[in-house]
């Protein structure tokens, strides 16, 4: 199956970076306001989805009239908007999801609540991750060894979202993480390096955030 690629209201600073990420059978999910970014893009989103209150209204009709299906949510609801976009996704099948457009911006809250919102799904096999141009954000499961790409130099970090995670097998890290224990809000575990360009590191107990940084 192909991916799904949300467009969030965050900060995209660079258009042609992730206009570049694209492939040509992506199914584009406008999250509310994102959908400004889709249409500086020149994208037809497949879906627009939220509860509206920051996609411009004439932006909603035109999406539209071009045969993009709506689903409009209440302002009062128990979940953001990325939440609701990412369950759609899963609804339809899509297990490989790639976000953008879901950092920076005014709301700290909802930066760190997009985030945090990647540990709520433990599907084997599930791939969503956060992207721009700077970062690659995913969630490392307990058991689940975890491959990625970067650059020499990149930073990796781990952010515990466990109470005790300890770390497993790594490979290809400036720092070897294997049999090293980590406790929730402390920052041993961030700025490690990559010393080539794939890597992979396994969780033996507890969950973290996993980020890919660019120097």
């Amino acid at each position: 199956m192909s991916r799904a690629v949300l467009f969030c209201n965050g900060e995209i600073g660079d258009l042609g970076y992730h206009q570049a990420l694209l492939k040509e059978d992506d199914f584009i999910i406008a999250v509310d306001g994102g959908g400004c970014f889709c249409h500086a893009m020149d994208l037809k989103p497949q879906i627009a989805i939220g509860d509206f209150d920051s996609l411009p209204p004439a932006l909603a009709a035109y999406f539209e009239a071009q045969e993009t299906k709506l689903i409009p949510f209440p302002a009062d609801k128990n979940y953001i908007d990325l939440v609701l976009a990412i369950e759609e996704a899963r609804k339809r099948g899509f297990d490989d999801i790639l976000i953008l457009g879901a950092l920076g911006g005014k709301r700290a809250d909802m930066h760190m609540g997009n985030i945090l919102c990647l540990s709520a799904y433990d599907k084997k096999g599930e791939k969503i991750v956060i992207k721009n141009e700077f970062s690659e954000i995913s969630f490392l499961r307990e058991g689940f060894p975890f491959a990625f790409q970067g650059e020499i130099g990149n930073y990796v970090s781990l952010i515990p979202l466990s109470d005790v995670v300890e770390t497993g097998l790594s490979r290809n890290l400036k720092y070897q993480l294997k049999g090293l224990v980590f406790q929730r809000g402390e920052t041993r575990s961030i700025s490690n390096e990559l010393t080539a360009t794939e890597g992979e590191l396994l969780l033996v107990r507890g969950n973290a955030i996993i980020i890919i940084q660019k120097g």
